[in-house]
């Protein structure tokens, strides 16, 4: 792989765990919870990234679970769910699948359509959209205790297994509100969970002790230049804008 390429390259978060482990981690930790104990090994390249990594470990209930991203081999993007009474196989891709399978032993004992247009992200905008029609900073289906969870065992997951990425990938995030009305910084002295109205009406309640965690945890109304609402949210180096 080239170097200069994100998903080798360092300097841009590159490496497997960053890259493709994320989704099956997200998953493993949304359905059986925070993990009580795990091991992880990875083989590192010559950028110093992981090109394969592999977890083991134990969650609540005596829940066990394996998961893999690798660079190096093909593999089949599936998840699979077994319990005493049979499994469930999530079809590649197991994050937005076409198709699920309830199986018992060596046979499909029920196929699920779960067939959908376009990608799977449709799924997160709308829930995002809704979040923010509804005046939430965050949704119910996965707040950000449960995301700062997944990215302190992330952290703990790097460390074991020695992978490293320059100090220069900060790690906060600014969520700022774009009200059509425009407007300047919210004061230091702000309360601790602020209401922002924006023109058409529609309310964002902005609760800063919401975003525990991150460094940086300003909501500031900003007029944004299509004259609609959005959010703005800030990753690292990077901005990107939200319309509704």
């Amino acid at each position: 792989m080239d170097p200069a390429r994100r998903w080798v390259n360092p300097e841009l978060g590159g490496g497997t765990l960053l890259d493709l482990g994320v989704y099956p981690l997200t998953l493993l930790h949304h359905l059986a919870g925070p993990t009580e104990e795990f091991e992880a090994i990875a083989h590192l390249g010559t950028t110093g990234v992981d090109l394969e990594t592999m977890v083991i470990s134990r969650h609540p209930g005596n829940v066990t679970a394996s998961c893999i991203s690798s660079f190096l081999a093909d593999g089949t993007s599936e998840a699979v769910i077994g319990g005493s009474e049979g499994r469930l196989r999530l079809h590649a891709r197991f994050h937005h699948p076409a198709t699920m399978t309830f199986e018992r032993r060596v046979d499909v004992a029920e196929t699920i359509d779960t067939s959908h247009e376009g990608h799977g992200f449709r799924f997160e905008i709308a829930e995002v959209e809704r979040c923010i029609r509804s005046g939430l900073v965050e949704s119910p289906l996965r707040p950000h205790a449960a995301t700062l969870a997944l990215l302190s065992w992330m952290d703990a997951i790097r460390t074991r297994c020695d992978i490293t990425h320059p100090k220069t990938l900060r790690r906060w995030v600014t969520v700022r509100v774009c009200p059509a009305s425009g407007g300047q910084s919210l004061p230091s002295a702000t309360p601790p969970s602020s209401e922002i109205r924006g023109g058409s009406g529609i309310r964002t309640h902005g609760t800063r002790e919401g975003l525990t965690g991150f460094q940086d945890q300003r909501l500031r109304p900003l007029g944004h230049p299509s004259g609609r609402h959005g959010i703005r949210c800030g990753f690292g180096r990077d901005e990107s804008d939200l319309v509704l």
